[in-house]
């Protein structure tokens, strides 16, 4: 009989909690996952219910398109289902803007240095960078395919 009510409790409680964290999430960018300790997982928002036996440790999760059975424990993951992991922002990269005639570089560090390189690997422009945003003009460059160098971070652009 205690075994039945504290099954009884401890499903209602995760239900609740899981009501709760589908709410606080309903118009953020990231999704609840109830995973099983059989490593499968469902999300939150598709699971109809948790049904368990009176004699039986184990349950099922019931969801809207499928099941996973023989079910001991669940914990519940937040996921950003957008793919894109959040960003530091102790410490980042500096983002680059191509312009027709001139690099927008943001997030510069002061001392930190800008080198453009031609696919072929030659050097035609080293940049001291100052805080913040500077911008670096490529008028000089003929139109084709190049590399921005920022410190351990490179990225091509073209110059049209």
């Amino acid at each position: 009989m205690l075994k039945k009510r504290l099954t009884a409790i401890l499903t209602r409680s995760l239900l609740a909690c899981a009501m709760v964290a589908l709410a606080l999430s309903a118009n953020a960018k990231t999704r609840w996952l109830i995973r099983a300790n059989t490593s499968e997982t469902m999300p939150l928002e598709d699971v109809v219910m948790l049904l368990a036996a009176d004699d039986n440790e184990h349950f099922t999760v019931v969801g809207k398109e499928y099941d996973i059975a023989n079910v001991s424990r669940v914990t519940l993951q937040q996921i950003n289902f957008t793919g894109i992991d959040e960003v530091n922002r102790e410490h980042h990269d500096p983002e680059v803007m191509v312009a027709a005639e001139c690099l927008h570089i943001m997030g510069s560090q002061s001392g930190s240095t800008a080198e453009i390189y031609t696919l072929e690997g030659r050097c035609v422009g080293r940049y001291a960078l100052q805080e913040g945003s500077c911008d670096i003009s490529i008028s000089s460059l003929q139109a084709g395919m190049y590399i921005l160098k920022l410190g351990e971070r490179a990225v091509k652009f073209i110059k049209p």
